[in-house]
């Protein structure tokens, strides 16, 4: 079900989205419009998002943000960070809403195929307009001159009866369901495989399938967590873990200074699989 939460997307995306002169742009398409060209300094990202809220393929907005893989913190620009991000380079970037390419059948009915341009780098599927992944998400990276394919991205509610196997579970009350910012919303993640469908307007472009990585992070925007449906248990953190990664301006412990898993969850992708075969 498609709900809005304009004042949540403010503080997870408004760290940097938006910023004039950075990379990141959603790409359209459509009558009138030039085709899509790569830039040799910009990386790509294409995904598939639904189910689709119409049939022009209109599907939740996803927030990407730049991640550092050896602590699992989010990186900004602010200039007193453990891993700043140089000036000019984007910190997150959205996906999705109504800027679809077209639209494709899946498993699970049909999804809006979107592209959107950012600075090349690690970035992790950071959550929905309402809801951080930080308690499991996946990271990749994205190369510049490249189109990176992360997938499936699906999102919904829970429910007894979802036709989502990773979203069966109970149904919140009617009354939360209806309201913003009440009832985190799931997500599920799809890989790329070497079949993935995308409308004739892409065809033609080489896409590079993303090495999905198990990561968490710290919830930077204090807004409402979960993790990514279909993940096993969060395993515990130790005080050695911690203090590898602590941002000593905060108190320990708190949103502002978590860390990440000890033992990470190994590389997921179908570019990995082909190489176990």
């Amino acid at each position: 079900m498609k709900r809005v939460f304009t004042y949540a997307l403010v503080l997870f995306a408004g760290l940097a989205v938006g910023q004039p002169g950075l990379a990141f742009k959603q790409i359209k398409t459509g009558k009138g419009r030039p085709p899509l060209v790569l830039a040799s300094n910009m990386g790509y990202v294409v995904a598939r998002i639904g189910p689709t809220f119409d049939v022009k393929g209109a599907g939740e907005t996803i927030v990407l943000f730049r991640i550092d893989p050896a602590t699992g913190r989010l990186r900004t620009a602010e200039k007193h960070s453990l891993n700043p991000l140089p000036k000019g380079e984007d910190v997150s970037a959205l996906i999705g809403g109504n800027n679809a390419f077209g639209t494709v059948n899946g498993e699970h009915g049909d999804f809006g195929v979107f592209v959107t341009s950012l600075s090349p780098g690690d970035y992790v599927v950071a959550g929905t307009q309402s809801t951080c992944y930080c308690m499991g998400s996946y990271r990749f990276t994205v190369k510049a001159g490249e189109l990176t394919d992360i997938g499936t991205l699906l999102v919904g509610l829970p429910s007894p009866n979802s036709v989502v196997p990773e979203f069966r579970g109970p149904a919140p009350s009617e009354d939360l369901e209806q309201k913003s910012y009440t009832v985190p919303e799931a997500m599920a993640i799809r890989a790329a495989g070497e079949d993935a469908v995308v409308p004739a307007v892409l065809q033609s472009y080489r896409r590079a399938r993303a090495v999905l990585t198990y990561t968490r992070f710290d919830n930077v925007g204090g807004w409402m967590i979960n993790r990514l449906s279909g993940l096993p248990p969060v395993d515990h953190e130790t005080a050695d873990a911690a203090e590898k990664v602590a941002d000593r301006r905060y108190k320990r412990g708190s949103l502002s200074n978590r860390w990440p898993d000890v033992n990470p969850l190994p590389s997921t992708s179908a570019a990995a699989d082909t190489k176990k075969q």
